[in-house]
């Protein structure tokens, strides 16, 4: 997910200096989070060496400490919306206006399933938590804003 922000902003230096094949290289590149939208749950989903989707996976819960085996710091629910360079593609993808609000709604009010502190322990950057949205953490501070691109601040 990062690396496809990266891309877009490599194909954003390269469009600057005049550089339209390396431009047209990245800016195709920035697109490969859509690999990993699992079309059945509409959130990025974790792909095994196979480049299958791996099965039995909690947004909430798996990734084991911290979550790093399948995002980084936070969970499913804070990395569904990991697509800064692109927001109009993302609410597309993730069925347009009002099904992506109502999946921001969603997370706000997804409780943790566990005791604060429990969920804390393998999770401890996914902090002061609304639902399943992180406060406290880089990767989460720019989801309340979504909002705005789908048309209901």
């Amino acid at each position: 997910m990062g690396t496809a922000y990266d891309e877009w902003c490599l194909s954003e230096i390269a469009r600057m200096l005049g550089r339209t094949d390396e431009a047209g290289y990245y800016l195709s590149r920035s697109y490969n989070y859509r690999n990993l939208l699992n079309p059945e749950t509409r959130f990025f989903h974790p792909k095994d060496k196979d480049g299958a989707f791996i099965e039995g996976v909690d947004y909430r819960y798996s990734g084991g400490l911290g979550a790093r085996d399948y995002y980084d710091e936070n969970n499913g629910y804070v990395y569904r919306w990991d697509v800064q360079h692109n927001v109009a593609d993302l609410i597309s993808l993730i069925g347009g206006n009002e099904v992506f609000t109502a999946a921001l709604d969603s997370m706000f009010n997804e409780p943790l399933g566990m005791s604060k502190w429990q969920f804390y322990s393998f999770l401890p950057d996914h902090t002061g938590n609304v639902g399943q949205f992180s406060m406290a953490n880089e990767p989460s501070l720019h989801i309340p804003y979504l909002y705005n691109y789908a048309g209901k601040p």
